[in-house]
């Protein structure tokens, strides 16, 4: 097919078609060799990889190293069992701007990661055999976070653990970070004092994962001792935490952006300087 408008104008058409449907983008493939060449790498720019090998993971083994670098941006790696080790995957995905690593020992995968220039990190806490403060010792002087400006840390304890700040003080020094988030269990133990001492960071989110936790997220603003104006006390009730993530990796407005815009609407006037919870 021969092409009718400018080059540039042409491609942005067809790349926009494929971002906003994935079934228009397998469509758009077969329309010519110039339009498969900017649509192929778009079908694998977020990549969904739980359970077994998909189709497209199976496809995606089979592309030249310099196509799987460029092509996949956003991973989330869920309770991950196929033919390749997760880690052997990550390692030639070697240009991912966010991961998260969800049900998964982290640290069989955090060696892959440490050559990265990862943006967005969330991660479960902690590894196999390891309690959450060792965990925090072990693991923030890695190299993979000196890059990181978006931290999501979830931590559902099997027991209870005292938390020190001193085991956590790393998140104070990481030199990119701008946005922390700490999930409710974690946040009761060491969200006051990151605040507190993590000055260059410029959103800090205490975040309940479920509406259940509703009054518990309303106790914690109640407890809150140091009133920072960068904080968020954030129930997230839906959609699912996976759902959220799709959500920010295509561009729409995930957990991240709405406590932005709420610190806007703050900074604004439009929302009450005395409000810390975000209840959506």
């Amino acid at each position: 097919m021969d092409p009718i408008l400018p080059p540039e104008l042409e491609r942005e058409i067809f790349e926009l078609a494929a971002r906003q449907d994935q079934s228009i983008a397998l469509t758009l493939l077969t329309v010519c060799h110039r339009v498969h060449s900017w649509v192929e790498p778009l079908l694998y720019r977020v990549l969904l990889v739980s359970g077994y090998l998909a189709p497209a993971l199976l496809a995606l083994k089979l592309k030249p190293a310099a196509f799987k670098k460029t092509a996949v941006r956003h991973v989330f790696i869920e309770s991950y069992k196929g033919e390749i080790q997760a880690q052997d995957l990550l390692a030639e995905l070697t240009g991912i701007e966010s991961l998260v690593i969800d049900g998964y020992d982290t640290e069989e995968l955090l060696p892959a990661l440490d050559t990265m220039h990862i943006r967005k990190l969330n991660l479960c806490l902690p590894g196999r055999g390891l309690t959450v403060s060792e965990w925090a010792r072990v693991t923030l002087s890695r190299s993979v976070f000196l890059t990181v400006t978006h931290l999501e840390l979830f931590y559902e304890p099997d027991d209870e653990e005292p938390l020190s700040w001193e085991d956590w003080s790393t998140l104070a020094s990481l030199p990119t970070l701008t946005h922390l988030c700490l999930s409710s269990d974690l946040a009761d133990g060491i969200f006051q004092p990151a605040v507190k001492n993590c000055q260059s960071i410029q959103v800090l989110i205490a975040g309940f994962w479920d509406s259940y936790l509703r009054d518990d997220a309303i106790e914690f603003v109640e407890n809150l001792v140091v009133k920072d104006s960068r904080v968020v006390v954030m129930i997230i009730p839906g959609p699912t935490f996976k759902q959220d993530w799709v959500l920010g990796a295509r561009g729409g407005n995930d957990f991240w952006a709405r406590a932005e815009a709420f610190l806007a609407g703050k900074r604004r006037g439009e929302i009450d300087s005395s409000v810390f919870l975000l209840d959506k």
